[in-house]
């Protein structure tokens, strides 16, 4: 699997290459709230450092 920095926008936002704007959207939303402050798996796994690096690879994604 690869890293977060070596993951493409589509990767991150787990979507296929010229996906519209409505999959990308949704999977922005999906994809944020999994990530969110208050995601019950996420401080099992990620430091509070870490998930907001996460959040902020997801947001520029979504921008992009």
């Amino acid at each position: 699997m690869k890293s977060l920095d070596e993951q493409d926008h589509y990767e991150v936002l787990e979507v296929q290459p010229g996906a519209g704007y409505e999959d990308i959207e949704r999977a922005y939303r999906l994809t944020r709230a999994a990530y969110g402050d208050g995601a019950m798996g996420l401080y099992s796994v990620f430091s509070n450092e870490d998930a907001a690096v996460i959040r902020g690879r997801i947001d520029e994604a979504y921008r992009v």
